[in-house]
């Protein structure tokens, strides 16, 4: 790894961002299952922080140069939005995607923030 991070703390990383996919994927398809209605549009917020925090776990956690994850975290959201259209009591929503996407992006920028703060080894 090119930053100060345990093999210990980058393996925590690692484990977090497998339970956060595994959440993200279930409350994805369950039934009505949402952030509550305080503002409009909550949900696309909602996306934007999970997807933002899925594509900052392994930025902080896996080598710099490899990046398959992002991709990997694009093709979640898209599978888990196309399933959604699968399902009797959930929908296949653009606006969803937009926001998964964004999200990433917002993720691995932010990662590359921390990164570049940590000290090297």
């Amino acid at each position: 790894m090119d930053m100060c991070l345990t093999r210990r703390s980058a393996g925590v990383l690692r484990l977090m961002w497998l339970a956060s996919m595994a959440l993200v994927t279930a409350l994805s398809l369950l039934p009505d299952v949402g952030p509550p209605a305080v503002f409009d549009h909550v949900d696309l917020v909602a996306h934007l922080i999970a997807y933002a925090w899925l594509a900052l776990l392994p930025r902080l956690a896996l080598r710099q140069s490899d990046r398959t994850w992002a991709w990997g975290m694009l093709g979640l959201g898209l599978a888990l939005e196309l399933l959604q259209g699968l399902t009797p009591y959930r929908s296949l929503s653009l606006w969803d995607m937009l926001a998964n996407t964004a999200g990433v992006g917002l993720g691995v920028w932010l990662g590359g923030l921390v990164r570049r703060r940590l000290p090297r080894t």
